[in-house]
Parts: structure tokens; sequence; C-alpha cells
């Protein structure tokens, strides 16, 4: 049992950090998924000198369009009480 056990708290204190850092006012509305995976590269991934890019760019700009905000929809002027 002692050789799971961590001996300091340092990577979870690094993990918080980072949550802070990804996750602040501006960028409250993500799903908890992106957070996790945007906290996981940044603990576990490659320093940002080593990182090559220009994979997952290729991969983006293919994949086609993407709607800026899926579950938006604009309110009708009687939702808004126009009519």
């Amino acid at each position: 049992m002692m050789l799971v056990l961590p001996i300091s708290s340092a990577q979870c204190e690094r993990g918080f950090s980072a949550q802070r850092r990804i996750k602040d006012s501006t960028r409250a509305s993500m799903s908890v998924e992106t957070v996790e995976n945007l906290i996981r590269i940044s603990a576990d991934g490659p320093p940002l000198e080593e990182f090559d890019a220009l994979p997952a760019v290729r991969k983006w700009q293919t994949e086609g369009t993407r709607s800026r905000r899926p579950s938006f929809s604009r309110p009708s002027t009687a939702q808004l009480g126009l009519s």
C-alpha cells in the first residue's frame, strides 16, 4: 500500500494550477471534457518548444466547417416579448 501513495502533492497542485490558468472567467463556458483534455495536455504533453502543431492544424482544416456556438439559437421576437 505504501508504494502507491505519492510522496508529495506537487502533481495535484500542478493540476489545480493548470485548471486555474486554463479555465478563467473568460472561458467559463467550456465543457468539462474540453477542460479535462486541456489540463491533460498541459500536465502530460510535450514542452511547447518540442510540439509540432502542423498535423493538428492540417486535421482541423480538413474536417470542414464548424459552428462557433452549436447550441446557440436566437430567441424569436415573441420570446423576447417584442411582438
